[in-house]
């Protein structure tokens, strides 16, 4: 069984089990060659126009400048680091596997991968969303929110479980927080530093800023103090910082990737967040709390999708996985006042449709009618509850209601009496697959 990883600072293929490639997802063109991976990222500085860092972000047929004779489209390099990651493995070309992808990923990027991977006779039995595998043995009461850093951007998903099965439910691309952005902030702070030091800027040239880039992501989780030594005209020198500095100058990225998780929700941090210097610290000052996603959770998560789906199920996006029988999950619980009269629902809902809108629920979702809030809806324990707001006539499915109530999917809510204008919440499931 293989399984290959798309998040494009460290692509990653797994076969049973083994790493058989790792490279980031990077290509310099040349007017005679293409270089991929690290050879790439060693010219990101020193020749910055000729190196390409969206392509497997962007997933299309979009062309690029510059292009050579052969690569000419987005597409064309994510095919040739395909090419290059299976045909370093041993993979067969009739070996079953899986392909897990960013949550943002749509489905148009999606058939793309699919189509360049049969071109190279690499046929997966499906696609797996990078935030569910994730989740799927973090500790989930009811939701979190999954924090997926890649070179241009930040991926943040809300994850709901439900009768041991972990779904995705909003999902969150930010651009420019990715790893790149903060990198360069960190370039600017050791700049800064030696400037004040020794008037020396090692943004000088590209090959000094490279160096500055190399030391930075070779030691970045290697201690609290970071030496940084730069060669220039045969000499060698050298700045140290603290890791608070670099965080310091990296916080109103943090804000932006937190300002996208409700307050006090439980957050997952992959493999590459985590490296982020103060994130995690960061993220317990703001009063919500952080698990790391251990790398090798992916290997459990393709063998039990495996064992799910017959050898001639549809190739598919799934957003949604059973979590293994006996994992731990944290409870919490909260008194409610009653439940609505509702037809069985075996899901609860997702979004609350207002008019031709539909809002995601999350944690916690306030309506307003005329910019003025009616009522409050929050997510816990598996169920959705309708909070009314004081002093307003609120109506489930016709019924007057007094207090917090459990709302399922299908029902209608009312603010104020019925008459031909009123206006209804109603609520719903969005899925993205069966």
């Amino acid at each position: 069984m293989w399984s290959f990883e798309v998040n494009d600072i460290l692509l990653r293929l797994r076969n049973e089990g083994e790493t058989r490639y790792e490279e980031a997802g990077v290509a310099f063109l040349s007017e005679h060659s293409t270089a991929l991976g690290s050879d790439a990222l060693a010219q990101l500085f020193v020749h910055p126009v000729q190196c390409q860092t969206t392509y497997w972000q962007r997933m299309n047929e979009d062309a690029i400048e510059p292009r050579t004779r052969t690569i000419g489209k987005n597409s064309d390099l994510v095919y040739n680091q395909i090419a290059e990651a299976f045909t370093r493995s041993d993979v067969g070309v009739q070996d079953p596997g899986w392909v897990v992808v960013p949550s943002d990923f749509d489905s148009d990027q999606v058939g793309l991968l699919y189509g360049i991977l049969q071109y190279k006779r690499v046929r997966p039995r499906g696609f797996i969303d990078a935030a569910v595998v994730a989740g799927s043995r973090a500790t989930v009461s009811d939701t979190a929110f999954y924090i997926d850093l890649q070179l241009q951007r930040t991926v943040v998903t809300q994850l709901y479980q439900h009768d041991g099965e972990i779904e995705v439910v909003t999902v969150k691309s930010l651009p420019s927080t990715g790893y790149l952005q903060f990198v360069q902030r960190w370039i600017d702070a050791v700049a800064q530093r030696s400037l004040d030091e020794s008037r020396f800027d090692p943004r000088v040239s590209g090959t000094t800023e490279q160096q500055v880039f190399d030391r930075l992501s070779e030691r970045i989780d290697s201690g609290n103090e970071l030496v940084i030594s730069v060669e220039h005209n045969g000499e060698t020198r050298s700045t140290s910082l603290l890791q608070d500095e670099l965080a310091t100058n990296a916080i109103d990225i943090y804000d932006r990737i937190l300002s996208e998780c409700n307050p006090g929700t439980h957050l997952l941090l992959g493999e590459h967040a985590i490296r982020l210097p103060g994130f995690l610290e960061y993220i317990a000052g703001s009063g919500r709390t952080a698990e790391v996603c251990p790398s090798d959770g992916v290997i459990d998560a393709v063998a039990r999708m495996d064992e799910h789906f017959p050898d001639d199920a549809d190739v598919e996006l799934h957003k949604s996985i059973l979590r293994p029988s006996g994992s731990t999950t944290s409870i919490r619980s909260r008194p409610i006042a009653e439940k609505s009269d509702q037809i069985k629902h075996t899901h609860a809902p997702t979004h609350a449709l207002l008019g031709d809108a539909a809002y995601p629920i999350g944690m916690e979702r306030s309506i307003s009618f005329d910019s003025v809030e009616v009522c409050s809806l929050f997510r816990e324990d598996g169920e959705v509850t309708l909070r009314p707001h004081d002093g307003r006539e609120t109506y489930v499915n016709g019924k007057s209601i007094q207090g917090n109530t459990i709302v399922a999917c299908g029902d209608r809510v009312r603010i104020g009496p019925d008459s031909h204008d009123a206006k209804e919440i109603v609520l719903i499931r969005v899925v993205d697959n069966g």
